[in-house]
């Protein structure tokens, strides 16, 4: 841990190597993992993000709080293509009247998505292999509707913000959806088989084709090229 203005002096010099995506400034103090060329991370402040309104797009590195135990698989470029995630890569808005919303086609196809993911989050964090304690504090991941994406509103700016806003918390929900996936254990299924998640979801009801969609997207894809976030340990 050391201040800004040490930072950015020791990082102009080229014998300063430090893990770039592993670095953040909080409170003008810069803290970076414990990786290779970095420094140990010391004396974390006792709060940092309280809510999830404070995670912002959730592309921030940072130490991996109780109550966000899924945000370090958020991804770090996260992709908006596929026949699951292609629907977010269009912010369209229209005039309806006097007021600004998201194109209803957009805003429709974006709905389902959320009732779709958070479906399968709560399936498989309740039916996890793993013997985890639920922490107190523990916090599911914020709905994207709950930023607006589905309302109308006076300006088209503020209708454009709730859409980012909306889209960034879809990335949130995602890296839910990657946690309680790894949380049956993936590494652990038989090559070439159906993963014992997506069979989880096949039993409760989940229909086949979809389970396919989330295989083919981004939010199952944890080859090293797909890079997430992660988080700091102490």
């Amino acid at each position: 841990m050391f201040n800004k203005t040490t930072f950015e002096r020791r990082h102009n010099n080229e014998n300063f190597d430090v893990a770039k995506h592993f670095t953040f400034i909080l409170h003008d103090m810069v803290f970076v993992a414990v990786n290779d060329n970095a420094y140990v991370l010391h004396d974390i402040p006792p709060e940092t993000y309280l809510s999830s309104r404070d995670i912002g797009d959730g592309r921030t590195v940072m130490w991996g709080l109780n109550d966000f135990i899924w945000l370090g698989y958020t991804l770090q470029n996260p992709r908006y293509e596929g026949r699951l995630l292609g629907r977010l890569s269009t912010i369209k808005i229209v005039q309806i009247g006097e007021e600004y919303t998201l194109a209803p086609g957009i805003r429709d196809s974006w709905q389902l998505l959320q009732t779709h993911l958070l479906e399968i989050y709560q399936i498989l964090f309740r039916t996890s292999t793993v013997e985890m304690l639920v922490p107190n504090h523990y916090c599911s991941p914020p709905f994207p509707s709950s930023y607006g994406f589905p309302r109308q509103y006076r300006t088209h700016k503020a209708a454009l913000r709730s859409s980012h806003q909306s889209r960034h918390a879809f990335n949130l929900l995602m890296a839910a959806v990657s946690f309680t996936i790894m949380m049956h254990l993936p590494e652990k299924d038989p090559s070439n088989s159906n993963p014992s998640w997506a069979r989880k979801l096949e039993e409760h009801g989940v229909h086949p084709d979809y389970i396919q969609l989330v295989k083919e997207s981004a939010i199952a894809d944890f080859n090293p090229e797909n890079k997430r976030v992660g988080c700091i340990l102490s």
